[in-house]
């Protein structure tokens, strides 16, 4: 199972972040998906670092399985509905 944990980087994302790996620590049929949308391209490398920042600090947590994506697109629900979509994921 996929779990897409969706951040922006703020104190409220990443809380939420912090909360998902905790309570789906020692699940080891799950991975946790951290996702990204930025609106310009000129963002993505702060994106990169930010999402490698969030998942060494989330790994410190316990989750065993975690990947990250980014994804370049105007509309944030639109590109999350057709990700979940493509990963069968909730």
């Amino acid at each position: 199972m996929t779990i897409i944990v969706p951040t922006d980087f703020s104190p409220t994302a990443t809380n939420a972040a912090r909360y998902a790996v905790q309570m789906l620590n020692g699940q080891y049929d799950v991975t946790v998906l951290l996702y990204h949308v930025h609106e310009r391209e000129a963002d993505r490398v702060e994106a990169v670092k930010g999402l490698e920042v969030l998942q060494t600090e989330l790994r410190d947590l316990g989750i065993v399985k975690m990947e990250t994506e980014i994804e370049l697109a105007p509309d944030f629900i639109t590109a999350l509905d057709r990700l979940a979509r493509h990963r069968d994921a909730e």
